[in-house]
């Protein structure tokens, strides 16, 4: 698959050739058989390239929207090539095209930040996070620095060795209790907070926690916690205490992340403040729920403002219980991921842990874009 170009020089016919660079990434820093193709060239020309990449056996994957590549006029392509092989026709066939501009290697992102180091010890759902095999590490830099995560939960103990210097903020909404008393005496907030910011456990070590408590020691206020990590509406309580933690959230400045690891049945109410959040200046992170259904079906993943989060295991297969469907934006580790614990680590399954995993990397991202608003953060 030689392309050449034909034109007109003097009345006599020639062929164009081009020397397309082809980059290799330096060792150990590149994705093996994955390339970014730089094309050159006008839409419909381009996807004749894309064609005959696809004949040489390449996997392609375009990189935007073409109403979006048309108005930039940059137009990439990412290929897959599944061997040696293909690789030297995919690479021959493209060599001396003046339709391609330039190859490189694709290569795993990092912050454009301090210096990182890799922590040995993450667990797999830690390090799947910043990878896409299964090396046990993870790697961190200044991750978080400057953003807050408000974390609506059942409180959270902030003298964990996980948490312990982390958490500078903590309130109680839950109906009947004392709004002094901020002990997690469930324990699923803390482990939450633990994954969303904890020195070992969590993916933005950097940032502030803000605990909130508005679900009670069963895992209710709201929600009844049960052993199997599931988060159901309790029959005696009330969605309240939940909306007027997020309301107390809203009213705040300092606009952050906020996690919210729990569910219940279909509220256009719950919805709405949970979009009304959003509109206020904070990124709302919700878990999608673990009961196996769509989660248009439940409150508040149903939240059309709402990062809406489910559950994958080790494999980067759903998880068995995680809900589904359009409300998912996106899927993060769920399936017995460490986190804090009274015994101070243990393994948790459900999306309330891939939740917070989530808000962890928002609030990084926040900490390097410096975004104060929601709508401002990169999409």
């Amino acid at each position: 698959f030689i392309f050449t170009f034909a034109c007109t020089v003097n009345g006599k016919n020639i062929k164009e050739e081009c020397d397309v660079p082809i980059i290799e990434a330096k060792k150990g820093a590149g994705v093996d058989g994955h390339y970014i193709v730089q094309l050159n060239c006008r839409s419909n020309d381009c996807d004749t390239v894309a064609a005959d990449l696809e004949k040489a056996g390449a996997k392609i994957r375009h990189l935007g929207s073409k109403k979006n590549i048309e108005a930039s006029g940059f137009h990439v392509i990412h290929i897959q090539l599944a061997s040696s092989k293909i690789k030297d026709a995919v690479f021959k066939s493209v060599k001396k095209s003046c339709k391609v501009n330039r190859i490189e290697q694709d290569q795993i992102a990092t912050f454009a930040a301090a210096a990182c180091t890799t922590q040995s010890n993450a667990g797999w759902c830690l390090a799947k996070v910043s990878r896409l095999n299964n090396q046990y590490s993870y790697v961190q830099n200044n991750c978080g620095a400057g953003s807050k995560i408000y974390v609506i939960d059942t409180g959270c103990n902030k003298t964990h060795p996980d948490l312990n210097g982390r958490v500078v903020e903590q309130q109680n909404f839950v109906t009947g209790e004392d709004k002094n008393d901020y002990n997690d005496y469930n324990g699923h907030g803390t482990a939450t907070a633990s994954n969303a910011g904890g020195i070992h456990y969590g993916t933005a070590k950097q940032a502030q926690l803000i605990c909130l408590k508005a679900l009670n020691k069963a895992g209710s206020g709201t929600y009844r916690f049960l052993t199997s990590m599931m988060i159901l509406l309790a029959k005696n309580e009330l969605f309240s205490d939940i909306i007027a933690a997020i309301n107390w959230v809203a009213a705040k400045t300092d606009k952050g992340i906020v996690n919210l690891s729990l569910g219940g049945p279909y509220s256009l109410i719950v919805n709405t403040v949970v979009d009304m959040l959003f509109n206020s200046g904070h990124l709302p992170v919700v878990a999608a729920g673990n009961s196996n259904v769509d989660a248009s079906t439940v409150s508040p993943a149903s939240a059309p403002r709402a990062i809406t989060v489910g559950a994958s295991d080790s494999n980067n297969n759903m998880a068995s219980f995680s809900n589904y469907g359009t409300s998912v934006d996106i899927v993060a580790p769920g399936v017995n991921c460490l986190a804090a614990s009274a015994q101070g680590g243990s393994q948790f399954s459900g999306t309330s842990f891939a939740a917070p995993f989530t808000a962890g990397i928002a609030a990084c991202i926040q900490s390097q874009n410096g975004w104060n608003s929601a709508a401002d953060a990169p999409q």
